[in-house]
């Protein structure tokens, strides 16, 4: 038991890197790239075989061997469990979700030296070339389930993706989670890692870039009122834990 505390209090095997994967029985096959902060990590989805499609978003989080990982295809979404290998260069485990049905997905870490040239910048799909991003970087406060929970969110942008902590102060005490997303437009699409589940915001942003304002489902919502002010901005935020 002491043996096992041990390990999970570890830092996170870094999964930073890209990855080939083989998905569906082999229909399917392309590669992943990753781009972890913590036990958090987004990234790319390229399929190369199978069928011809854009590049997809994904996000998730490592517990320990497990690997959450979530595709996002436009408003729809994939979830997979996947355990790592000892050796740290495997991902094996199946998904579901959208067009799937427990499906397998493997995925073999790749060397620098093999890894595609489009994967040494960071992954990021951003319809809006040559528009500027608006950074949603900096401390929020936030309302929650219609008042029940208060909280604040620090933000930290990197292009049109964003990671951060989610803190709650009134309504319940518990430990601060990780949150990921990413900003297309005035909507901003919020991902809150609860242990090994999760909560998806979609919001607007205000004209003025001063308030988030949306809904959420997943793990213990329902189309659940999610409603953020602006506190500071991103050159007087201070980084997180």
């Amino acid at each position: 038991m002491l043996a096992t505390g041990a390990a999970w209090s570890q830092t996170p095997v870094d999964l930073s890197g890209t990855w080939g994967f083989t998905h569906a029985n082999d229909q399917f096959q392309g590669w992943v790239s990753i781009h972890q902060s913590g036990q958090i990590f987004r990234g790319t989805w390229h399929t190369s075989k199978g069928k011809v499609e854009p590049d997809d978003a994904v996000t998730g989080r490592i517990d320990g061997d497990t690997v959450t990982l979530w595709r996002f295809i436009g408003e729809f979404r994939q979830s997979f469990v996947l355990t790592l290998s000892q050796d740290g260069n495997r991902l094996d485990g199946f998904g579901d979700g959208y067009f799937l049905n427990h499906t397998n997905l493997n995925m073999l870490r790749s060397r620098p030296s093999t890894a595609p040239a489009s994967a040494a910048a960071p992954a990021r799909k951003d319809s809006r070339a040559g528009k500027t991003v608006a950074d949603v970087s900096g401390l929020w406060t936030f309302t929650h389930a219609d008042g029940r929970f208060e909280g604040t969110v620090l933000l930290h942008q990197d292009g049109v993706e964003f990671t951060g902590t989610w803190h709650t102060s009134k309504g319940k005490v518990e430990p601060d989670d990780e949150v990921s997303g990413r900003i297309d437009g005035n909507t901003v699409t919020l991902w809150r890692f609860i242990g090994d589940a999760q909560q998806h915001f979609t919001l607007t942003l205000s004209p003025d870039r001063s308030r988030l304002d949306g809904y959420g489902d997943g793990f213990f919502l329902d189309h659940t009122n999610l409603n953020m002010q602006r506190m500071t901005d991103p050159a007087s935020a201070t980084p997180s834990k």
